[in-house]
């Protein structure tokens, strides 16, 4: 979505040598941020290999790596990590774990973004789940309230001891309403 792209990219830190977009998908959010940032090295990171062959990069310093985000083998820290559209396809009981992970390779930044639980939403945000569901075979089932995303990111923060500075809110689109997550790591 170019809401996302552009919230993104407009909350973003502004001095970025290392980035990690840990679930890319198919979009060029990457290429635009490495275009925009010039960081020295960009990761973008997906656990579908087709997903990242429809990236279409000629660009050196992009690294493209193939993980699931539950087992990311990153022990270097990133000055930002994104962690966007992915959250609803990690189990419940283990969301807690994948943002403490990603939270404990950021150096700077964790920017993470998911769709609120469609059920709770509009009837558009019902269609196009059905839509991903049946027609993309999309898995995700594990949807949070906003409440719920606020409270795992908060429980997360406040594990972790260190000074952060976290803010949170929403961005309406046609496919739904995306809660939103900043960690500024101060």
């Amino acid at each position: 979505s170019k809401k996302i792209e552009d919230f993104i990219l407009s909350n973003i830190c502004t001095e970025v040598d290392s980035l990690l977009d840990s679930s890319c998908g198919d979009d060029s959010l990457v290429i635009k941020l490495h275009t925009s940032l010039k960081p020295i090295l960009v990761v973008a990171n997906d656990i579908s290999y087709r997903s990242l062959m429809r990236v279409n990069s000629n660009i050196d310093n992009i690294l493209f790596t193939n993980h699931n985000i539950e087992k990311l083998p990153f022990t270097k820290k990133f000055d930002v990590v994104i962690f966007k559209n992915t959250l609803h396809h990690i189990k419940n009981n283990r969301q807690e774990k994948i943002i403490f992970d990603l939270l404990s390779i950021s150096r700077k930044q964790l920017i993470v973004i998911d769709i609120e639980n469609p059920f709770k939403g509009s009837f558009r945000s019902r269609i196009w789940n059905s839509y991903y569901r049946w027609f993309l075979n999309d898995q995700g089932r594990d949807f949070l309230t906003h409440e719920q995303f606020f409270s795992l990111m908060n429980k997360v923060v406040l594990s972790v001891g260190k000074k952060f500075k976290l803010r949170s809110g929403k961005i309406n689109t046609s496919k739904g309403t995306y809660f939103w997550a900043i960690v500024d790591i101060v």
